[in-house]
């Protein structure tokens, strides 16, 4: 991008030198008669030397507009080119917890809040305690069709245990232990004949991630 601001500069110097290197018709027609007398000036001169400045002055012009123009095409191509690789470029950073779910504070007393993590404007992904800003007592979240999903318990931030559950209400044993502030794609046996996979993100399941397969 900075190339083409340094060719508009170019443009616009462009045309002001050309603007300050053109004569008026005015000093085309006064050219010479200070060492002349009116009686000598010759018409047919004067006619010539305004026909040359016109065509001057046109030569000119069509060469700035080209110019210009050529200039224009040539940032406009560049940034639809610009805006094409920054779309179609891979995602650099992972997405925020908050372009997941709809959160929502409610105040409790005792400097307690209550946090409530929605899918969408109905369901419920998870629902968390806080207090002094800090997760504290307990922490439920729940699959996308509404079963519970994880059941925690905090103190000030530290996590004192979980559980996770299947959808019929059966523990998951061993799950995986992942960060809770990055995203991961998990694949869980919940039989010898399925297994069900789901992107997790800090205790709760990413909406339309969830699937059942066959083994």
């Amino acid at each position: 991008m900075g190339g083409f601001l340094k060719g508009m500069n170019d443009s616009l110097k462009y045309n002001r030198e050309v603007r300050k290197g053109r004569k008026s018709l005015k000093d085309i027609l006064t050219a010479g008669s200070a060492e002349e007398e009116p009686d000598h000036i010759n018409k047919d001169d004067v006619k010539e030397r305004v026909r040359l400045h016109l065509q001057r002055e046109k030569r000119h012009s069509a060469k700035s507009r080209i110019f210009s123009v050529t200039l224009l095409g040539a940032i406009i191509i560049g940034a639809i080119g610009t805006y094409f690789v920054f779309k179609n470029a891979p995602e650099r950073f992972p997405k925020p917890e908050n372009s997941y779910f709809i959160t929502r504070y409610h105040k409790k007393k005792n400097k307690e809040q209550l946090r409530v993590d929605y899918y969408d404007y109905a369901r419920k992904a998870a629902e968390t305690r806080y207090k002094k800003g800090k997760k504290h007592q307990n922490s439920i979240s729940y699959y996308p069709s509404g079963q519970q999903f994880r059941s925690a318990l905090y103190y000030y931030d530290s996590l004192i245990i979980d559980m996770y559950f299947f959808k019929n209400g059966d523990t998951i044993k061993n799950f995986p232990k992942v960060p809770f502030d990055k995203v991961y794609h998990i694949e869980i046996p919940q039989s010898d004949s399925m297994k069900i996979a789901f992107d997790y993100l800090d205790g709760k399941i990413i909406y339309d991630s969830y699937t059942e397969k066959k083994l």
